[in-house]
């Protein structure tokens, strides 16, 4: 499944603004322009995952620099049922990108970020079932019933 600019966007809650920032401040971004699909599942899972950093621990999108690419690979090496059972683990200083298991202890060397991985995908799957489009045939809305013939409709030969 492929993802225009816009679908993500939406998906995220991002605006013009902020993608148009966050494509000049990410390498894994940059040349991703117009209204084809050239987003991976992998890349919405990378984006879910900094705009969880921006907005809940306050980074600046710019500081998320020097790991991007490392995670947007990541992410879209992983299935999102192997993600949704781990968390990230992120050392700026160190440039170091770790996704572990729920149940494992994060070890750090300086100054951390621990990132829970099972609700941004719980969220995200959610939004995605719920961007689906109706059929362009709806269900009907009444039971189909037998229609009797008309006998005085029919010829006789």
């Amino acid at each position: 499944m492929k993802l225009t600019p816009g679908q993500v966007q939406s998906l995220l809650g991002l605006s013009r603004a902020t993608y148009r920032h966050w494509k000049d401040a990410l390498p894994p971004l940059e040349g991703r322009n117009g209204h084809s699909q050239c987003f991976s599942l992998g890349d919405l899972f990378a984006m879910a995952l900094i705009k969880a950093m921006t907005d809940d621990a306050g980074l600046r999108v710019g500081a998320l620099h020097a790991i991007s690419a490392t995670l947007f690979a990541q992410c879209g090496n992983q299935s999102w049922a192997g993600l949704e059972r781990s968390s990230l683990v992120v050392e700026l200083p160190l440039v170091r990108v770790e996704f572990i298991s729920e149940s494992q202890v994060p070890q750090f060397n300086g100054i951390g970020i621990l990132v829970p991985c099972s609700p941004i995908v719980a969220e995200l799957r959610e939004r995605l079932l719920m961007s689906q489009e109706e059929p362009e045939q709806g269900n009907l809305r009444l039971a189909p019933t037998i229609v009797a013939s008309d006998a005085r409709g029919r010829r006789v030969s």
